[in-house]
């Protein structure tokens, strides 16, 4: 037995190692890709973005900006290069046998390039993603530079549109993730109240998340109060709720890398006309979204819908026009796991299997902010909810 292989049974049997998925859903998940690459002509992909990397290998690590790379052939099985201070984490999460590492003051790049060329890629036609978070300009400029005679094919989105489509396992985590970012919003919905401060709400939803069993998050609880939650991606920063507040709220709890999110509105003492309307605009909004997704349905046909729900609080406040984006498998510093989204000029059909983060957030600028959220499953008749917080504005 060979000393991985030894290291690899010693995991297992101490009860260390532990795999998301079943290698027969890795290997499904890798023979879609390679049909994908058969059909742009590619001799293998490199995957850099560790979202990526995860979904076919296993493979994670709590630090997305290193070098790390799944060489992904036209026929068989990955080939994974991560830094040594990183095996470990391969040994423990990945089901890939061929496994290599540099060490972790070894140039990545030429490790990479060495890969490619001991394996016999030096003149083949390679893949990759020249937008991947995990690779910079400079190492992809270097990486095509150290192999020359080969030709680079910029598949940007091939992986993603594979993981767009859910498997029952995935639908699975991401459930169970919905289930605890619910019970954190309730926990954050709970703790609202004049005289606290947004840190203190942010405590109360991210000790129920990680409490009830979520891994550290793609992104913190969003918490913003007052005028702060009419500017958009603010967060808590020691800020005093007060009579006639709005807070917006957003979590995203995360099960094997998978999120669900929810995102609700609070207003503190009074129910402010505007505030209201505001609220009841995006709950429209939202509902309109749940009742017109289905299998076929052109995604621009679906947001129609919404947008007309939405009224004319669309027009009168700030709002970003994305009804619904794929959500699933991420890492810091987000739960979105390719470009997809339910909006106006997407005219591709939504699929069975779909995860989505559909939601509706209005803007006073620099004076109040709503939002309502719900993760969304679509299945073969229509769609299911998979966070359950009750939909309303909630007066504390």
């Amino acid at each position: 037995m060979s000393e991985e292989s030894s290291e690899r049974r010693d995991d297992e049997d101490n009860g260390l190692r532990a795999l998301s998925f079943s290698e027969q859903e890795y290997r499904t998940r890798l023979e879609k890709v390679q049909k994908a690459m058969a059909a742009r002509g590619l001799d293998a992909l490199l995957a850099h973005s560790l979202g990526n990397i995860c979904y076919l290998t296993g493979f994670e690590s709590i630090y997305p900006p290193k070098y790390y790379l799944a060489l992904i052939p036209a026929a068989g099985d990955p080939t994974l290069l991560v830094q040594d201070f990183e095996m470990h984490n391969a040994r423990i999460t990945a089901w890939t046998r061929d496994n290599v590492a540099y060490e972790i003051h070894h140039d990545e790049v030429e490790a990479a390039a060495r890969l490619l060329l001991d394996r016999g890629y030096g003149q083949a036609r390679l893949g990759v993603a020249q937008d991947a978070l995990g690779l910079t300009v400079a190492q992809y400029r270097r990486l095509t530079e150290s192999l020359p005679q080969a030709a680079w094919v910029d598949t940007g989105g091939l992986i993603e549109r594979v993981r767009l489509i859910k498997s029952e396992a995935e639908i699975e985590y991401i459930r169970r993730a919905s289930v605890i970012a619910s019970d954190a919003m309730r926990a954050g919905i709970e703790q609202a109240a004049s005289g606290k401060t947004d840190n203190q709400v942010a405590v109360a939803m991210y000790d129920k998340a990680i409490g009830g069993g979520s891994e550290y998050m793609c992104l913190d609880p969003i918490v913003t109060v007052g005028r702060r939650s009419g500017v958009p991606h603010t967060s808590h920063r020691r800020v005093r709720i007060k009579d006639g507040d709005a807070i917006l709220m957003e979590i995203g709890a995360c099960v094997h890398r998978y999120t669900g999110v929810t995102m609700r509105s609070v207003v503190i003492a009074r129910e402010d006309d505007k505030i209201k309307r505001m609220a009841q605009a995006c709950i429209r909004s939202v509902e309109a979204l749940i009742e017109n997704i289905k299998p076929g349905v052109p995604a621009c046909k679906v947001a129609a819908e919404a947008k007309k729900a939405l009224g004319r609080e669309g027009q009168e406040f700030l709002w970003h026009g994305y009804y619904g984006y794929s959500i699933g498998l991420g890492f810091q510093p987000d739960w979105n796991d390719c470009n997809w989204s339910i909006m106006e000029g997407n005219d591709q059909p939504l699929e069975t299997g779909m995860v989505l983060h559909c939601n509706t957030s209005l803007r006073d600028v620099g004076a109040a902010g709503v939002a309502c959220g719900e993760t969304v499953a679509v299945t073969e008749k229509g769609c299911s909810v998979l966070t359950d917080v009750s939909r309303k504005l909630f007066v504390k």
